[in-house]
């Protein structure tokens, strides 16, 4: 429901990290993000989620050099307008 309600397609991979305190979610989703962000090499990596998902793919691309944007910065190149729920600000503030 939650790409449908953004008006976006589903997302290309699920990490599964799951719940659990900011740093074990954190930690999940860098473990889970890592090998396949080395596999694929991608030209910008776009970050759909909540901040703790935002800030563990931003460390991961930031290491491997790799762009990213997260959903509010990519929506705001496109139309300037973005849902008030995909905000983060230090991972936000972190993107190229």
């Amino acid at each position: 429901m939650f790409f449908t309600e953004l008006g976006i397609r589903p997302q290309d991979h699920f990490l599964g990290a799951g719940s659990g305190t900011h740093a074990v979610q954190t930690c999940r989703v860098m473990t889970a993000f890592e090998p396949l962000a080395a596999a694929l090499a991608p030209d910008v990596v776009v970050v759909v989620g909540d901040v703790n998902s935002m800030l563990a793919c931003a460390l991961v691309t930031a290491k491997w050099g790799y762009r990213w944007r997260t959903w509010k910065r990519a929506c705001a190149a496109g139309t300037g307008q973005c849902p008030r729920r995909s905000t983060g600000s230090l991972p936000t503030g972190m993107s190229d």
